[in-house]
């Protein structure tokens, strides 16, 4: 009798072939496994796909050097066929592409998601402990990237920002990271803020969570995109992206963490600020953002949105009002 054997241990193997030689087999491989997370709605990763996810990245960054991470973030090479970064004159150790570190962050995140979900789960306290040991591992080859919000922002731009509906599906998962999070925390009274009372796998993964959460990398996507409401208009209509699915449920969770909002942007923007000597309060940078977000919301209540978006206007209304009392504050 031929035994079947499940995804759950197809994907460990399947990740062996992350080392493959040719790109396309690479390419295939972390789609295949980034596809299967989508999907498989609440089972857990397996201790071993983790371990793989943790030795490929580590991989990453002690076999790249930061010109050839450099070359991987330029956008004048094209996706469409394989360049390596090697030197014709050393041997290839590494098969990558920006497509490869593309889907390599989308399962990142989704990883880190489930790894939060089940931390607690009672049945599985065993790979929880195992989970920290190995996250804190990881945690401590990202420390040079880790080093600025800024830094770590580029890099996940550079490498998915291309893509709008990547970029907006990193942010939903980013989101709901923080939305587990905070329910986890709904009964600590004390807590100010989603990471402090967690337990000893979010804080392992604390020093990423503070720079990457849902009000950085949102403001940072604004301006990526020259804080153009139109755009943000067009991603909403489209029926490429999940734009709305994401503001209506990040605009919510803003409404609760107005404060956290405006520290964000002056986090993120505070630099661009910084370099103008003629600033003034009406150009800086959480005008700017409620400007955006005022004008979007014209749009949505107007005769030229195609669709009834009263509910993501409302929200927008109710955020705005929030942001001004916190700025009077």
């Amino acid at each position: 009798m031929v035994k079947v054997l499940s995804m759950e241990v197809w994907i460990p193997r399947i990740i062996d072939f992350w080392r493959h030689s040719h790109i396309t087999v690479i390419r295939r491989s972390l789609e295949l496994v980034h596809r299967w997370m989508i999907k498989r709605g609440e089972h857990q990763n397996n201790m071993e796909m983790i371990l793989k996810l943790r030795e490929y990245i580590h991989l990453c960054k002690a076999t790249l050097s930061r010109p050839q991470l450099a070359l991987l973030q330029d956008h004048d090479r094209t996706d469409f066929f394989y360049q390596s970064v090697w030197d014709t004159s050393s041997p290839c150790l590494l098969t990558i592409d920006r497509e490869c570190l593309n889907l390599l962050i989308q399962i990142t995140v989704a990883s880190i998601s489930d790894m939060l979900r089940h931390q607690s789960d009672s049945k599985n306290l065993s790979l929880a402990s195992q989970l920290d040991v190995a996250l804190q591992q990881s945690m401590m080859t990202f420390q040079d990237t880790l080093s600025s919000t800024r830094s770590i922002l580029d890099f996940i731009f550079s490498i998915c920002g291309s893509n709008d509906q990547v970029m907006v599906s990193l942010q939903i998962d980013i989101l709901s990271i923080y939305l587990y999070l905070e329910q986890q925390n709904d009964n600590a009274a004390s807590s100010s803020s989603p990471l402090s009372s967690s337990p000893a796998l979010s804080r392992t993964l604390a020093p990423l969570l503070s720079r990457i959460n849902p009000h950085t990398i949102f403001i940072y996507f604004l301006e990526r995109t020259g804080m153009d409401y139109e755009l943000v208009v067009d991603l909403l209509m489209s029926d490429e992206t999940d734009m709305l699915l994401f503001l209506t449920r990040y605009l919510k969770y803003v409404e609760r963490h107005t404060q956290e909002f405006v520290q964000a942007v002056d986090q993120v923007l505070g630099d661009a600020d910084d370099d103008s000597e003629d600033e003034d309060e009406e150009n800086s940078g959480i005008h700017s953002v409620m400007g955006l977000l005022y004008q979007v919301s014209a749009v949505l209540q107007s005769d030229i949105f195609p669709y009834n978006a009263s509910v993501l206007a409302r929200r927008i209304s109710s955020v705005l009002e929030r942001l001004k009392q916190a700025i009077v504050e």
